[in-house]
């Protein structure tokens, strides 16, 4: 199922069985955890404090640290919306977009929740 739906990694799964009901009482709460998730939301500063912690190092294609000048720029598009923005170089980040994603979760949670990872130039 995972391997098919690629593209909802962050969604969580839950077996039941509509024949005989076993397993929905889990859905409601996973529902109001998911919506508590998607109604949180991160400051500018906070995750610009978060995205100079990110060792890039360990990401899968290295990045000279010139072009790894991240900054977070809210955009009015809330927590779920991240906007990287790039020093003069304006390198994309397509390679780093998956690891950014993992390490966001990672420290702030977003069960449930698309992360929106833009690459603009600063």
């Amino acid at each position: 199922m995972r391997y098919g739906l690629k593209f909802l990694s962050y969604a969580p799964v839950l077996f039941i069985s509509a024949e005989n009901g076993k397993g929905t009482e889990r859905i409601l709460p996973l529902i109001e955890e998911v919506a508590k998730e998607r109604r949180k939301r991160i400051s500018t500063g906070e995750m610009n404090r978060f995205l100079k912690t990110v060792d890039f190092d360990r990401a899968s294609v290295p990045v000279s640290k010139a072009s790894a000048d991240l900054l977070h720029d809210a955009g009015g598009g809330g927590a779920a919306d991240v906007h990287p923005v790039y020093g003069s170089s304006g390198e994309t980040a397509l390679f780093y977009e998956r690891f950014l994603e993992n390490q966001i979760r990672g420290a702030f949670g977003f069960m449930g929740t698309p992360i929106w990872i833009k690459n603009r130039s600063r």
